[in-house]
């Protein structure tokens, strides 16, 4: 078996550069790291970090039927070319959506505003739908990174927001326990009128989130390393069977993925409901039984 390489792109979508979010997003990567040279005899894993803080990524268009094929109709023969996001100067369009092609998996952070993630890290959910249709996301893990000023301030939502756009982006969530939750202000960190609030990383002192951190870490790399190893060892297989984009339309697969075969699905049909059992008799007997009486009562 040939030694795989790994890319783990990891992403921080705070307002601040360099700040909490994207310290825990780095120590993630950090572990990811560490997985890969215990791991080194069959891959090699490489991280890259993006900070989205001094970067501009435009507002989605909601031009969705640009990036599917045939415009979201169903077609016959090769999947038709694809007008793609009109949006092609921006550092997202530039610089971005070349390495999250080239990356396997990702570690996605974003600190906790309002509540749940930043207006930063939901435009860059919605600019994702283009590389979604392309089949640049599918099959690769992903775990989910945030932090707030206190406990309980909205980490468990935003961690639940990240995740499911993983999901629903053809990704594979690799977050474990929803993924790394931390808290950078006080008495960990700063308050928010201190004068080093800018300056002080408060989420370096959250044991707790460095722990979630590394298991994170070494989950997705660990996870990444084996699909990449699995795809290896398909071959062909996965060019010509393994699905790239399941939102559709698809065209005419190599196999009618949408039904079961035929004979199971006969099967599935003919499969009987069981028997109720004499419980259920008796209960059914007995509630019937109770409304007679209340009927017989009321008249």
């Amino acid at each position: 078996m040939d030694k795989v390489k790994v890319k783990i792109l990891g992403i921080s979508a705070a307002h601040r550069e360099g700040m909490n979010t994207a310290w825990l997003v780095q120590y993630t990567l950090k572990a990811a790291e560490k997985t890969g040279r215990k791991l080194s005899k069959v891959a090699t894993v490489e991280t890259e970090f993006v900070d989205l803080a001094p970067h501009q990524i435009k507002r989605c268009r909601n031009c969705e039927a640009n990036h599917m094929p045939n415009g979201g109709r169903p077609y016959k023969g090769d999947k038709p070319q694809v007008i793609g996001c009109p949006i092609d100067d921006d550092f997202l369009a530039l610089e971005l959506a070349p390495k999250i092609r080239e990356a396997d998996a990702f570690v996605f952070g974003s600190p906790v505003y309002g509540l749940s993630v930043t207006s930063q890290f939901r435009i860059l959910t919605e600019r994702l739908s283009a590389l979604m249709w392309e089949g640049a996301l599918a099959y690769k893990p992903a775990v989910a990174v945030v932090v707030g000023e206190m406990a309980l301030a909205g980490q468990d939502t935003a961690l639940s927001d990240i995740n499911r756009m993983i999901t629903g982006g053809e990704m594979i969530c690799a977050s474990w326990y929803l993924g790394v939750p931390g808290v950078s202000g006080a008495p960990l960190g700063p308050a928010p009128a201190a004068e080093d609030y800018d300056s002080r990383i408060g989420v370096k002192k959250h044991r707790y989130a460095h722990w979630l951190a590394i298991m994170n870490g070494r989950r997705l790399a660990e996870m990444t390393i084996m699909m990449k190893i699995g795809r290896q060892q398909l071959g062909d297989l996965y060019e010509s069977e393994i699905i790239k984009v399941f939102h559709p339309p698809h065209g005419e697969e190599s196999w009618a993925w949408r039904r079961l075969d035929k004979e199971d699905e006969e099967y599935m049909e003919n499969l009987p409901a069981p028997p109720p059992s004499e419980k259920r008799k008796k209960g059914i007997k007995e509630r019937l039984e109770k409304l007679e009486r209340l009927g017989r009562d009321s008249d």
